[in-house]
């Protein structure tokens, strides 16, 4: 790799977005235009021994298994699986990455309203599915914004209201908390059992200039958010704290 070397190379359909899984075993390859993702494997693997973990190393590879959906955008990796979530198709798949591993797709699959550029996040057995707004008929070539959060369970119903989260954009998890970016806040989902996840809104500071947040970044080694507010300044969210 220092010298340059080309130690690999693979044959997909067209320009891809590039999203890591949890475990680092392997990689998405979202190619929006071409309604497709391909999954190429790292090689990188560790197992666990209690106090370490080994590091296991074999050769990176493009998976056989390809997974088709109406322009796939965001891909959400989490714990054992990964979420894409398709623009245009009305519907998120949650894939399994172990049977990925082994050449199988095993893909449940989530209903989203209707299209939009939206997200899907998993938390423990429940998903938060972005909402788009329904009382609106885009245009041909548009598709419709995103105005709430809305939490689903195992078998597809929705659990509570929607809660309020004007063009919802940009999402991160730190430690078991999920965050979001909207026009009012940050909208934080904590785990709340068997009953699903909380959400509760963050509204920005009154003494805060005009602005809001589109992209947040999760903290691993502690938890906190990080994200942008407006176009050149920046936020650190403890959502524990009295002053968030």
């Amino acid at each position: 790799m220092r010298d340059g070397k080309e130690l690999g190379r693979y044959d997909i359909k067209g320009y891809a977005a590039l999203t890591v899984s949890a475990s680092g075993q392997t990689v998405f390859a979202a190619q929006s235009e071409q309604d497709i993702v391909h999954i190429i494997k790292t090689g990188i693997g560790f197992s666990d021994h209690g106090e370490h973990r080994d590091v296991e190393v074999s050769d990176a590879a493009l998976l056989p298994v390809a997974i088709e959906g109406k322009r796939p955008a965001h891909v959400v990796p989490h714990d054992d699986h990964a979420i894409i979530f398709y623009d245009r198709g009305g519907k998120a798949d949650i894939i399994d990455e172990a049977a990925l591993l082994e050449g199988n797709a095993q893909v449940r699959a989530i209903d989203t309203t209707k299209p939009h550029h939206g997200v899907a996040v998993s938390m423990g057995r429940h998903v938060l599915v972005s909402v788009p707004d329904t009382e609106i008929e885009p245009k041909p070539d548009e598709l419709p914004p995103r105005v709430g959060l809305r939490v689903i369970d195992e078998k597809g119903g929705q659990i509570g209201e929607i809660s309020k989260c004007t063009d919802l954009h940009g999402e991160a998890t730190s430690a078991r908390l999920v965050a979001f970016g909207c026009k009012e806040g940050v909208l934080v989902a904590r785990p709340g059992g068997i009953d699903g996840p909380k959400l509760t809104m963050l509204p920005y500071p009154s003494d805060f200039p005009k602005g809001y947040t589109g992209t947040l970044l999760g903290g691993k080694a502690m938890q906190f958010f990080l994200g942008n507010y407006g176009e050149d300044k920046v936020v650190l969210i403890d959502p524990d704290s009295s002053e968030p």
